[in-house]
């Protein structure tokens, strides 16, 4: 969101896994977070304005604090019904590709668990992720004007930079534990509305430059499936 608004800011990398090496980190979460019981996490923005300095956590907030501190250009646009599309169709992305046991990373762990007792099951992997593009390809075909890749058209706004880090993450676990591209499955389902759209997410150079390599996406994959398994012992 800083980068499509074009402003400069200081990037600083947090090892979730050793948090006892920034532990900055841990008393600005938990200052500015008011659930005491929440685990911190990224990201973290951290705003001086007139010498004075706030911290600002949980993804989703932080763009509307983005939007409010920035207001040019709008991460929102057009007129209520347009903008309430972009807050909606977020929800769709995550809830149907990213939430629950549709989670990249519990597709990931499941294909791990399986594989070691003999019973991991392609193709109904397969066919579930099918089955929550076509959701959203038609939430695209229905929300989103026909004119430009994304949800408002040519404009690059809050749906995209909600769901963007999301996709590039996503994009990577499914291809590299499932072997899927998944603009190519959705071209050969007929997704047309669903590849350009995840295709042009991919593309966009705001998150292409802040974004991390497949490499170390696969390599937290790994780190996350790990803490998932300690969780359930």
């Amino acid at each position: 969101a800083l980068k499509e608004k074009g402003i400069e800011f200081e990037y600083k990398k947090v090892d979730l896994q050793n948090k006892e090496a920034t532990p900055a980190f841990g008393d600005a979460y938990s200052k500015a977070n008011p659930n005491k019981l929440a685990s911190s996490k990224v990201p973290v923005l951290e705003v001086t304005q007139n010498g004075e300095t706030s911290v600002y956590t949980e993804s989703k907030v932080l763009l509307q604090v983005i939007e409010e501190i920035w207001p040019e250009p709008p991460l929102l646009q057009g007129d209520v019904t347009t903008r309430y599309r972009s807050r909606v169709f977020s929800e769709v992305v995550y809830e149907n590709i990213f939430g629950g046991n549709k989670s990249p990373y519990k597709l990931a762990m499941r294909k791990i668990d399986a594989q070691q007792q003999g019973e991991w099951d392609q193709q109904d992997e397969i066919a579930n992720l099918c089955e929550s593009l076509s959701v959203l390809d038609h939430s695209l075909r229905e929300f989103a004007p026909a004119a430009g890749p994304f949800v408002c058209g040519d404009a690059f706004t809050l749906a995209e930079c909600t769901t963007g880090p999301f996709v590039q993450r996503a994009d990577a676990v499914f291809e590299h534990y499932l072997g899927i591209n998944v603009v190519d499955l959705c071209r050969s389902k007929g997704y047309e509305r669903a590849a350009l759209w995840w295709k042009s997410v991919l593309e966009r150079k705001s998150l292409v430059e802040t974004g991390i390599s497949t490499e170390q996406t696969i390599e937290g994959t790994k780190r996350i499936i790990d803490m998932m398994r300690a969780a359930r012992m």
